[in-house]
């Protein structure tokens, strides 16, 4: 039990900074941000990935074990 609270809490955790990250930068008119190894990310695919992790949080707990 304790370890599906953490996987959970990781999933949203993780969500939310995609999410969080993804946004901000489409909300400055930037459709690209760079991580720190220069790489760059699209903005909308990231705030994608970040709820498709909140469905799955919320999803997991939902399921009986």
């Amino acid at each position: 039990m304790k370890q599906r609270l953490q996987e959970q809490l990781a999933y949203v955790v993780v969500g939310l900074m995609m999410l969080a990250s993804g946004s901000v930068t489409f909300v400055s008119r930037h459709l690209h941000y760079y991580k720190y190894w220069y790489a760059s990310v699209f903005a909308p695919f990231a705030i994608l990935i970040g709820i498709l992790c909140l469905v799955a949080a919320f999803r997991m707990r939902k399921d009986k074990p």
